[in-house]
């Protein structure tokens, strides 16, 4: 998901929906939804849930822009030409997202809300 934060990243579609507010949908936040390989997803709102539909068109080009972009105003080295190149920036904005989480103490109730680990993005 790309709005005026930069990247979101989830594991899922389903994370993704459950993660967005209607009311950010309906104010217009978010940019563009992609999956990782490009296709992109209409927002839809239903009552105050967010759905995440399939548009049957994908950008890969301009997801890659995007992640390309972001890597580089946040330092980091990656190759952009790599098949899993969207997995490998996945997997780093959710490493400094749990790096960055809150609670962290105690232990039992970040495991609660946060899990064990970071989320992963296997290709």
């Amino acid at each position: 998901m790309f709005g005026d934060g930069g990247p979101v990243v989830r594991s899922t579609t389903e994370e993704a929906s459950d993660f967005m507010e209607a009311v950010d949908v309906e104010n217009g936040e978010y940019d563009v939804v992609y999956d990782e390989s490009g296709l992109i997803l209409r927002p839809q709102v239903q009552g105050r849930r967010v759905h995440l539909l399939p548009t049957g068109s994908g950008d890969h080009g301009d997801l890659i822009r995007r992640l390309s972009e972001w890597c580089q105003t946040n330092g980091l080295s990656l190759d952009s030409h790599s098949a899993d190149f969207p997995a490998q920036v996945a997997r780093r904005i959710a490493e400094a997202e749990w790096r960055t989480r809150w609670p962290k103490r105690p232990a039992w109730l970040s495991r609660m809300i946060h899990g064990s680990a970071p989320s992963r993005f296997d290709t």
